[in-house]
């Protein structure tokens, strides 16, 4: 296995480009009004999100390098 980290990997630390990509979501989620979204969509899109992620790790494999 080489030393060399993905640019997106969070195998080493944050990098600077999950940083900036959070911080866009995030500057996103404030502009939004969330009140005006039920709890049940969100716990969806949440359970949705979780489950998509799973299922990659079985058709990508482990992309982690720890």
């Amino acid at each position: 296995m080489n030393n060399r980290v993905a640019e997106f990997s969070l195998s080493k630390s944050f990098e600077m480009t999950w940083l900036m990509i959070f911080y866009i979501i995030g500057v996103y989620l404030r502009r939004i009004n969330l009140d005006a979204l039920k709890i049940n969509y969100l716990m969806l899109t949440y359970v949705l999100s979780l489950v998509a992620t799973y299922t990659m790790t079985f058709m990508v494999g482990d992309i982690w390098y720890w």
